[in-house]
């Protein structure tokens, strides 16, 4: 099983360029007000894990995606991508 360790997005809707999010083990919490990009933020790790993009790109978009993904389990090799 792999696991999302990091993520950085730049230049996409009401996201804000402050570095890099790093999720540790066990849950994660999205806190913030309307319109901060909390949906935003999921839909994108949803696109990670192979979701469609439907509606969440735009022709207009130019987004810029980083992420490191994590084996976990024993045996498993770390996987990185970006």
């Amino acid at each position: 099983m792999l696991r999302l360790v990091e993520l950085h997005v730049r230049k996409f809707r009401d996201l804000v360029d402050g570095g890099p999010l790093r999720f540790g083990p066990g849950p994660v919490f999205l806190l913030g007000p309307n319109g901060s990009g909390k949906t935003t933020l999921l839909e994108l790790i949803g696109v990670l894990l192979g979701d469609d993009l439907g509606p969440l790109f735009k022709e207009e978009d130019a987004v810029e995606l980083s992420w490191v993904l994590e084996a976990e389990g024993e045996g498993e090799t770390p996987a990185t991508r970006l």
